[in-house]
């Protein structure tokens, strides 16, 4: 799998509502979102707004085939999928914000765009939604907007690891935002062992070599945890 993040560390090194990951690299894996008024294996919870969407039932049976395609990474067939479901249904918010997520996968960024934010403009309130669309615009570059989404997805739910992960990234490459960063760098490590790494590159730069030291020292150590309990 592709390792996103790398680049976003390099960057930094040089000076600069709902879904569960199917991995451990947060710019690889992204939140998916899981079907509405029913088990949800890919994430915990669901919004008002699609509760209130009455899918149908092609439209559903063709997003849960996309969810079995995605965990085992068969991006192109989950895409498909997705395709379909929202042919049958476009106003499937949550069927546009995953095939936004299949196209990042596939390299297909602009696309990715489109259907983000055709799934923020059908559900404004899936934080999710807002930190992928983030996502989505770090990798193709685009900072300012990524910010703006960033923010607005943290905004919506402070408790979203992955949008505080990107908007600590982003942050760390500006001097005026560094305790900012280091704070949401901080709050996204419990979970993106990642993180340890720009705040590590953050203070090497600072010249505090003994707390960069202890975050690299803390990512080893995050890393032996994951792997144990694999």
């Amino acid at each position: 799998m592709k390792k996103h993040y790398l680049l976003l560390v390099f960057f930094v090194g040089v000076g600069v509502c709902r879904g569960q990951w199917l991995g451990n690299d947060p710019f690889s894996n992204f939140p998916l979102i899981p079907p509405a008024g029913g088990d949800a294996p890919f994430g915990q919870t669901v919004s008002v707004t699609e509760l209130r969407h009455k899918v149908p039932g092609k439209a559903r049976a063709a997003f849960l085939r996309a969810l079995k395609f995605a965990s085992h990474y068969e991006w192109s067939k989950g895409a498909k999928e997705l395709e379909a479901s929202v042919a049958i249904d476009p106003q499937y918010s949550d069927a546009h914000g995953n095939l936004g997520i299949h196209y990042i996968e596939l390299g297909r960024l602009d696309d990715a765009v489109h259907e983000l934010r055709r799934a923020i403009e059908l559900d404004s309130g899936c934080s999710t939604h807002h930190s992928n669309l983030a996502a989505a615009y770090m990798l193709r570059h685009d900072r300012s907007e990524a910010k703006a989404e960033a923010e607005t997805a943290v905004a919506l739910d402070s408790t979203n690891i992955k949008a505080q992960y990107m908007l600590g990234v982003i942050l760390a490459q500006r001097p005026g935002d560094v305790a900012d960063a280091e704070k949401r760098l901080s709050f996204a490590a419990r979970e993106i062992p990642e993180a340890h790494l720009v705040l590590s590159a953050l203070y090497r730069k600072s010249g505090d070599e003994a707390l960069a030291t202890r975050e690299l020292e803390r990512y080893q150590k995050a890393l032996s945890t994951n792997k144990k309990e694999e």
